[in-house]
């Protein structure tokens, strides 16, 4: 009988066998937790990407619009050419680590979050800045010029408008130390340390909001309203022309007129805590 021998597996033939299988074999797809790791690790890896230029504030030449959303500036922003915006976008965690300072133009801040740690200076020029979120933690300078500040939220340091006929609108926020140099206010709300409108014509109405110490205007022909809100300290107009009208809110210290013939009314409400002092000439 012829026996048959069982010839031991060629191993170069079994391994061609098994590569072709695979070969055959379907690819199997990446998992989806894997896919989105292997995304976020390449993103984060990429150069210059938005995330780490979010708050670069480089200044050029002539116009230039900035925006701080996130990260840090790492310095100071210097612009004193052309006409600069500057803007903190809502929900944004920006931060500017240190100065704001542009020059004569049109200039306009729109801080809707985010912070500065230094001061603001807009320079000469017709300005406008408006904060509804974040914090300027030094002084905002707007310099000459009919410049215009609005604020809703957030809180500055101190505000300093300048010459000029500026307006002032106040519905929120906080201003920590003193607003200076203001010609036309409006305050409805809010908080302010103090108020010192200084010269030319000033009209402050006040219907809600707080101010800590005094409100005083300067030598002219000045205009105050209060029908709601408070003044910790005196209201004081100085000489001049001028007219004091109360209808609501409270005074905590003195109404004081000063020289010039003044006008002042008290009807219908509020509550004055001082003195009412006149002054000399011929008041009504």
């Amino acid at each position: 009988m012829r026996h048959m021998k069982n010839s031991p597996p060629n191993s170069r033939s079994g391994d061609a066998q098994v590569a072709v299988a695979s070969l055959r074999r379907k690819p199997q797809p990446l998992h989806p937790w894997l896919i989105s790791i292997f995304s976020t690790t390449a993103f984060a890896l990429l150069p210059n990407s938005a995330a780490f230029a979010a708050c670069v504030l480089g200044p050029s030449a002539g116009n230039t619009v900035y925006t701080c959303d996130s990260g840090d500036s790492g310095g100071s922003l210097t612009d004193a050419d052309g006409d600069n915006t500057l803007n903190f976008p809502a929900g944004g965690t920006g931060q500017i680590s240190g100065n704001i300072s542009f020059g004569v133009g049109t200039d306009r801040i729109d801080m809707q979050s985010g912070t500065i740690t230094g001061t603001v200076d807009q320079g000469g020029g017709t300005d406008f800045f408006t904060i509804g979120a974040g914090t300027v933690a030094g002084n905002v300078q707007q310099g000459a010029g009919i410049d215009d500040f609005n604020m809703s939220g957030g809180q500055i340091g101190s505000l300093n408008q300048g010459d000029g006929l500026d307006t002032f609108t106040m519905t929120g926020g906080r201003i920590v130390d003193f607003f200076d140099d203001g010609d036309r206010a409006v305050m409805i709300g809010g908080r302010i340390g103090r108020v010192n409108m200084k010269l030319d014509q000033n009209y402050f109405n006040m219907s809600g909001g707080t101010i800590d110490r005094n409100l005083v205007t300067g030598f002219d022909k000045d205009t105050i309203i209060l029908s709601g809100g408070t003044v910790g300290g005196n209201i004081s107009v100085s000489g001049g022309n001028d007219s004091v009208t109360v209808t609501g809110g409270t005074v905590g210290g003195d109404i004081l007129m000063s020289f010039g013939a003044d006008d002042f009314v008290w009807n219908g409400g509020g509550i004055i805590y001082g003195a009412v002092d006149l002054g000399g000439d011929n008041d009504t």
